[in-house]
């Protein structure tokens, strides 16, 4: 009964944590980075041997941060889709095992947290600050498991809000560890009744599988985006001819120039308005110190992920497109390169333009010419180059979705170490930024043309039967 128990945790730990290849893959490596951090530790320290060591224990640091934050995503957003799962949902006592899994994950990372706490700040290793640590991530996972039932894809940017709102107004309180405790286990039992007797009326599907990403391109939240072009929706749609509707099948009505100016205008416009009203509010101090953290987070994002959305609908949409272009398939690769850079020049004026508008405001000694043209022409080298690899990617395996999604993942995760080793690279002032910076674009730059060789090679053959997805 015993093994057969386990056995049962197990499975249900894969499903809610490692559902997909590349989670099993990353755990495993996560396991091994670590068994070989603990063994390079103890040696280490018997033969009183320090430098190296450090080496093994920052790569497990890195791949175990990584694997955890993907399986802490992963985890909620499988906690969502179960109870709307018929099958999953019929099963006796599985709702109860899995919410059990889910508060010993967080018993898990609360005492790990309190021992990093413990080792890198010097903080006391107590069952008071394990409580408080445990108390933080349970009301953090609430929160974060409602705004996804509310918000959907928006759900990171809604919790990164209430963090901001946490910090201003109830973290300066100073509420007693056991305070905070009582109000935890409270609520544990609150969101606990709630989600055993939840019942779904529709399917819900995990925004952090990759194998949603398409379906969500198509049945995206974000309607409230498209509101500045509701008005002009029959004066675009009534010019779409068999020309232009292969544009619109690729990225929807924001492939029409125009409406993506207008759509940057209002976005801009609103939060100009918001940014303003809370700096009149008496808020600008608390402002001033997200600034610097919140500014190079939102460049490095849009530098690392600005046509990620592009791709997704390429993958999905390109077969359909095909049937309204009136070239041949050749000069299909070009249309779809031009029109790919003319969206990344018009998000990136706008980019520029509200970061611009916020170093002005927060720390205006950086808001300098050359690096505003350096970050430009880096962001497109960077793109241009993930536009051909995409399209090899497509020609290759004949639009199989599922490798995209694997493909994204570990370029993702493949700019988060070179972001880090850079950054290493510079504070050490081994390189100064400009050559790092003109290095990259150079690379990239060269590699995009020979993958944009092989790319024209390729369309004359491209499929868009899809019969491997």
């Amino acid at each position: 009964m015993m093994t057969n128990t386990l056995s049962q945790y197990w499975h249900l730990f894969r499903w809610l944590m490692i559902p997909a290849r590349y989670h099993y893959w990353l755990f495993m490596l996560s396991m091994v980075a670590t068994i070989i951090a603990v063994f390079s530790v103890v040696v280490g320290s018997l033969l009183n041997v320090g430098d190296w060591r450090l080496v093994f224990v920052g790569i497990w640091a890195v791949v175990f941060s990584i694997w955890s934050f993907s399986a802490v995503l992963v985890l909620h957003g499988q906690l969502m889709s179960l109870p709307s799962n018929r099958q999953l949902r019929l099963m006796p006592g599985l709702r109860q095992r899995a919410l059990v899994i889910h508060w010993l994950v967080l018993a898990t990372m609360s005492v790990l947290f309190t021992a990093f706490q413990f080792f890198l700040k010097e903080m006391d290793f107590s069952l008071t600050r394990i409580v408080f640590n445990w108390s933080f991530f349970l009301l953090a996972s609430v929160a974060f498991l409602f705004c996804l039932k509310w918000f959907g894809n928006f759900s990171l940017l809604a919790v990164w809000c209430m963090g901001i709102m946490f910090s201003t107004f109830i973290w300066p309180l100073e509420i007693s560890p056991w305070g905070l405790f009582t109000l935890g286990v409270v609520v544990c039992i609150g969101f606990s009744y709630w989600w055993l007797h939840w019942r779904p009326t529709a399917k819900i599907d995990n925004v952090f599988l990759l194998r949603n990403w398409q379906s969500l391109h198509n049945t995206s939240l974000n309607h409230w985006a498209k509101l500045p072009i509701n008005m002009l929706a029959l004066r675009i749609k009534s010019v779409y001819s068999p020309a232009s509707l292969y544009l619109h099948l690729l990225n929807g009505v924001t492939g029409n120039p125009l409406s993506r100016v207008i759509t940057w205008l209002a976005m801009g416009g609103v939060s100009v308005l918001s940014l303003s009203l809370i700096v009149r509010l008496g808020y600008g101090g608390a402002l001033r110190d997200i600034a610097p953290v919140a500014i190079p987070i939102t460049l490095w994002t849009f530098l690392s992920s600005a046509g990620m959305g592009y791709f997704t609908g390429l993958f999905t949409s390109i077969g359909r497109a095909w049937l309204y272009f009136p070239g041949t398939r050749t000069e299909l690769l070009s249309a779809v390169e031009k029109n790919f850079v003319l969206s990344l020049l018009i998000d990136l004026f706008f980019v520029c333009a509200l970061i611009g508008f916020a170093c002005y405001w927060a720390f205006p000694e950086f808001l300098q010419m050359k690096w505003i043209m350096f970050y430009c022409l880096l962001v497109l080298a960077v793109n241009w180059l993930l536009f051909h690899f995409v399209w090899c990617l497509y020609c290759r395996t004949e639009g199989n979705s599922n490798l995209l999604g694997v493909a994204i993942f570990f370029i993702i995760m493949l700019q988060i170490f070179l972001a880090g080793v850079s950054w290493s690279l510079v504070s050490s002032e081994k390189i100064s930024v400009d050559l790092l910076i003109v290095s990259t674009m150079l690379c990239c730059t060269v590699t995009a043309l020979f993958l944009r060789s092989y790319a024209q090679k390729a369309t004359a053959k491209m499929c868009f039967a899809r019969g491997k997805v």
